[in-house]
């Protein structure tokens, strides 16, 4: 998985029917940072990966970008 050497898992969820999320933390120049690795399921048995990554207070922000980029959370659809 891409997991570097200091990074944590604080969370694993699935969004929608196939799409899996690992949140990680992780510390960088004294300061915590946030990584999803946003796993969506293509045709052909291919997989999209994205990845998004902030430090506060960022976290919230860059997290509902890539969801809303992937069309993963009904509530920011049409924002």
């Amino acid at each position: 998985m891409l997991i570097a050497p200091g990074q944590t898992v604080v969370a694993r969820r699935k969004m929608g029917p196939d799409a899996q999320v690992l949140e990680l933390a992780y510390e960088h120049e004294g300061e915590t940072w946030w990584q999803g690795v946003y796993l969506y399921p293509r045709k052909g048995g291919r997989v999209l990966v994205c990845t998004a990554q902030s430090r506060e207070p960022g976290i919230a922000a860059a997290r509902h970008g890539v969801e809303w980029m992937l069309g993963l959370n009904p509530e920011l659809v049409g924002r």
